[in-house]
C-alpha cells in the first residue's frame, strides 16, 4: 500500500500553538533544568474518496492483436463505469504470454471515486466488464487540515502527560512540530468496515524542571 505523506503547514501549526499558548523558542540541547520529551497522537478522519487500482490484459500471438483485445475490454469498462469516477491509465507493458500465447499486453488503471459506500458494487462492475485483476482499494480524505490540527493538539497533550511523569508540570517552554502523516486506509473489498484515514502527528517539547 502506497502511503501519502502530508506535512502540516506552518500556518496550521502556528494557529494551534497559539491556542495552547506555547512559546516559539525551542532548545535543541538539554540543560540541567530542562527536559525534552516526545508527544505522539493519531486521529481518524472519515474518508470522502477512494482509489481503486486494476489491470486489463489482452493475450494473442501478436502484440497488435493483444493490444486490440485490451482496447476492447477497456471500452467495456468505460461504458460500465459511467459516472462512477475519474479513470486514469498509470502504466502499460508487454511481456511473454503463457500456455501457447505468445504476447500479453497489460494496461494498469486507477479509478478515483467519491462514492465510498459503493466500492464493492464498483469492484463487481469491473469484474463483469472483463478486467483481469482488481488490486488495492485505498480510502482518502481530501481535506486533512482540521484533523492535522486536532492531532497536533493531542500530541502536545501527550507530551505534557509524559513530562508530568518526570516531574515537569505546566506548559512547555518550547516545542517543535515533527509533522503530520496521512495514512490512506486500505482493505480488501468484500469486508464490511467504515472507511477512515489515519492522521498521525509527533512533537518534541521542552519543559522546565
Amino acid at each position: 500500500m502506497k502511503k501519502l505523506r502530508i506535512i502540516a503547514g506552518t500556518l496550521v501549526c502556528m494557529s494551534v500553538l497559539g491556542v495552547v499558548g506555547l512559546l516559539p523558542a525551542f532548545a535543541e540541547e538539554e540543560h540541567g533544568n530542562r527536559v525534552t520529551v516526545m508527544g505522539n497522537a493519531e486521529v481518524e478522519a472519515p474518508a470522502d474518496s477512494a482509489v481503486i487500482r486494476f489491470e486489463i490484459a489482452g493475450y494473442s500471438r501478436t502484440v497488435k492483436h493483444a493490444q486490440a483485445e485490451a482496447d476492447e475490454t477497456l471500452a467495456h469498462v468505460r461504458e460500465a463505469l459511467g459516472e462512477y469516477g475519474t479513470l486514469t491509465e498509470e502504466g502499460f507493458y508487454t511481456h511473454e504470454g503463457y500456455s501457447g500465447v505468445r504476447f500479453c499486453v497489460t494496461r494498469c488503471f486507477s479509478l478515483v471515486t467519491d462514492r465510498v459506500s459503493e466500492i464493492d458494487a464498483i469492484v463487481s462492475i469491473l469484474h463483469d466488464a472483463g478486467v483481469s485483476a482488481v488490486g488495492e482499494v485505498a480510502y482518502l480524505c481530501r481535506d486533512t487540515a482540521p484533523y492535522e490540527a486536532e492531532a497536533l493538539k493531542a500530541a502536545v497533550a501527550d507530551a505534557k502527560m509524559r513530562a508530568a511523569v518526570l516531574g515537569c508540570l505546566g506548559e512547555p517552554c518550547g516545542i517543535r512540530d515533527m509533522g503530520a502523516f496521512c495514512c490512506p486506509y486500505s482493505y480488501p473489498h468484500g469486508k464490511s468496515t467504515t472507511p477512515t484515514v489515519r492522521v498521525e502527528c509527533s512533537v518534541e517539547a521542552c519543559f522546565l524542571r
